[in-house]
């Protein structure tokens, strides 16, 4: 199979409403990639569709941050019924 040129990758991405899994599973079907492959392509993509357009593609954050605020939030409720 040929590899997908950047154009079909994002207008994929853009059919898909910016689904990630969504997009790397077509191209995947698509064009007989392997999951590392089409991930790569799908975030190369979605790389340069945010630069574009970061209010319909931002950058997606994971929760890590919440969940250190929220472990500290109830040590700090502990202490203060100290």
């Amino acid at each position: 199979m040929t590899q997908p040129q950047k154009s079909e990758i994002t207008k994929i991405i853009e059919e898909n409403g910016g689904s990630k899994i969504t997009s790397i599973k077509i191209i995947r079907k698509t064009y007989g990639l392997g999951l590392k492959e089409a991930k790569e392509l799908v975030d190369e993509a979605f790389v340069e569709l945010a630069a574009l357009d970061p209010n319909r593609y931002p950058a997606k954050k994971g929760c890590f941050g919440l969940i250190l605020f929220l472990i500290g939030l109830s040590f700090g409720w502990k202490l203060l019924s100290l």
